[in-house]
């Protein structure tokens, strides 16, 4: 109001002394009466009043937009500044991360007698506490290609040999087989999984030996795949998919979707109850095979992944992605995002996916020679460096051994993928299935009390009329009503149903 008055004056009183002066001659020289005199300036003055009081106003908007936007480009300015110490951070902490690693490195070749020396460094990283003192200096700032040790692995195996003496536990998932023993991690350091490799070199098999396990455990699990069946190639999947959180997700919206409401509406759940001191819920883990071609159809989930990548280890909101590679390219994210996959597995292909995957040093190379071959592959975790392990075949009698066996289920599998002489029609002419694939296996239908569908679709309906619109935003229904991500199913099929 201060200066609304300020200009006004300056618009207004000042020409208003020099009009009056005006007045006043133009009066002497013309004016008959002083009442017409009178008449006539009071009509000016109102005139002048308003375009003076108008002035002001314009004047002051004037101001107001012109601060407005300088507070725009300050904002944006703002931003820009914090999105490039977060890039900075990252690459801190990635810088560190290495440094790490080279430290672990070394001090497992020096413990182990392979180097000695007083002061060694591998790309300027002082590491003579690890070293023994009194011996030579080694510098190594561009080492010779060294290749991983080739351990002997066991013969090619089923999985249910494994069986007969273990079960998985939240202690220990299984994850492969050394000449030394078996490779387990504890089920809260999986982590994210990253499934790497060709077409054919057992991706699918891993992806199915990590998810029996999750389930014997009754994790909740997710499993999205645009080419699921129910028997794909003479391997039985109705097991895994009748203990899923929702049957088997076909449609590329549908997993978008779910991704967008696990990263938004279900990690924001999550934090709302850490804080309120509650339990954060059950372990979620969601499979998606053939990543790269979801992200292609798909783009607009990458900021949603990421942030689950990035945010939803520390609420036990895990990932398993299998992919051809895990180029930025390929999948659409920035690199930075690739290094939140703390379990990895390698089955050949492209060197690049190796080093980032495997957290290969500078100079380390693998024989790719039979990768990927009746389950010999590399793996990396978050509590061992990059080793390479005998994967066994997930059959279906293993399967069968920890979640139960089908109504009809299975005999006479193949050892392996690539040892597959028949088509998926074949084998299943020639078991007598009661379920055929595409049908009922995969789209079975969840189970809903009456007071469950009403209280959906009032929820359904209330959201639609706050909104205006004839479509419900499902993430921002089960975020608005509190609902946890077992809710999921029951709400997709009522909507589906009405359309909605």
């Amino acid at each position: 109001m201060k200066r609304f008055w300020t200009v006004l004056f300056w618009w207004g009183a000042i020409p208003l002394v020099f009009f009056c002066v005006w007045a006043l001659w133009q009066f002497n020289a013309h004016a008959a009466s002083i009442l017409a005199w009178f008449t006539g300036l009071a009509h000016l003055l109102s005139q002048f009043v308003i375009l003076a009081v108008l002035g002001a106003c314009g004047y002051v908007a004037y101001k107001q937009w012109k601060e407005h936007k300088t507070q725009v480009l300050e904002w944006r300015a703002k931003q820009v500044e914090i999105q490039g110490k977060q890039i900075e951070i990252e690459e801190r902490q990635h810088k560190m991360r290495m440094t790490d690693k080279q430290h672990a490195l070394m001090r497992e070749l020096a413990l182990a007698g392979t180097l000695d020396g007083s002061n060694v460094r591998v790309a300027d990283i002082e590491v003579t506490r690890f070293l023994s003192a009194g011996r030579v200096t080694i510098n190594q700032e561009s080492p010779e290609p060294t290749a991983l040790p080739a351990p002997q692995l066991p013969a090619p195996y089923d999985f249910s040999q494994e069986l007969a003496n273990w079960r998985p536990t939240p202690l220990g998932i299984f994850l492969g087989r050394r000449d030394s023993g078996i490779v387990t991690v504890p089920m809260d350091k999986l982590w994210h999984v990253a499934l790497t490799g060709p077409t054919g070199g057992g991706k699918s098999n891993i992806l199915r030996l990590i998810l029996v396990q999750l389930l014997r455990l009754r994790a909740a699990c997710y499993l999205c795949d645009i080419h699921y069946a129910p028997i794909k190639r003479g391997i039985d999947w109705r097991p895994i998919a009748s203990r899923l959180a929702h049957p088997p997700i076909r449609d590329i919206s549908d997993i978008a979707a779910l991704v967008e409401q696990l990263a938004r509406g279900e990690l924001s759940a999550r934090i709302d109850r850490e804080y309120r001191g509650e339990p954060i819920g059950d372990p979620v883990y969601l499979a998606i095979e053939e990543l790269p071609a979801v992200m292609a159809e798909k783009p607009e989930i990458a900021p949603h992944l990421a942030k689950m990548l990035r945010q939803g280890r520390q609420y036990d909101l895990c990932f398993i992605g299998a992919t051809q590679d895990m180029l930025v390219k390929t999948l659409g994210t920035s690199s930075g995002i690739r290094e939140c996959f703390r379990t990895g597995y390698y089955t050949g292909g492209d060197m690049t996916t190796a080093r980032v995957i495997l957290d290969l040093q500078k100079g380390q190379t693998i024989d790719e020679d039979g990768l990927g071959v009746e389950g010999r592959v590399y793996l990396k975790t978050a509590m061992s460096l990059a080793q390479e392990v005998r994967v066994p075949f997930a059959s279906s009698q293993s399967v069968y051994e920890l979640l139960g066996q089908h109504l009809s289920p299975l005999t006479d599998e193949p050892a392996f993928e690539h040892d597959t002489h028949k088509t998926t029609q074949d084998l299943v002419r020639d078991v007598s299935l009661d379920v055929r694939p595409g049908e009922a296996a995969c789209e079975s239908v969840v189970s809903l009390t009456a007071e469950e569908r009403l209280t959906i679709l009032t929820a359904a309906r209330a959201q639609m009329a706050a909104t205006g619109k004839a479509k419900v935003n499902r993430s921002q229904l089960l975020t608005s009503q509190g609902w946890n991500n077992r809710m999921w199913p029951k709400v997709k099929q009522v909507l589906d149903e009405e359309g909605w």
